[in-house]
C-alpha cells in the first residue's frame, strides 16, 4: 500500500475513532481527492451504518464501494457499461 493511502487509512481510524460510522469514516476519509465534500460525505454515508441499519453489510465495506464508484466511474455510469469498470473494481475488493 502506497504512502498516500496509508494516509487515508490512518484518516478513516481517526474519523471512525472520534465517532464516525464505518461508512463515513471511509468515504470522508477518501473524498477530497475524489471531489467531494467530507460532510457531504458525512451525510451521503450515514444511512450505511450499522450493516445498512440491518446488521447486514459492513459500512467499511459499503463506504470503499461508494469510493470505488467515485474513482472508477465517469459520466457514462448511468449505462451498464458506464458501471463495468467499478463493477469490476469490486470484484476484485
Amino acid at each position: 500500500m502506497g504512502g498516500e493511502a496509508v494516509s487515508k487509512v490512518d484518516r478513516a481510524l481517526e474519523l471512525f475513532q472520534s465517532g464516525h460510522a464505518c461508512s463515513q469514516a471511509i468515504l470522508m476519509a477518501w473524498a477530497p481527492g475524489l471531489g467531494l465534500e467530507t460532510s457531504q460525505a458525512a451525510r451521503l454515508a450515514a444511512a450505511f451504518a450499522g450493516g445498512m441499519r440491518q446488521g447486514s453489510v459492513c459500512g467499511a465495506a459499503t463506504g470503499a464501494f461508494m469510493v470505488l464508484g467515485l474513482a472508477k466511474c465517469g459520466d457514462d455510469c448511468i449505462t451498464r457499461e458506464g458501471r463495468a469498470v467499478a463493477a469490476a473494481a469490486a470484484t476484485v475488493f
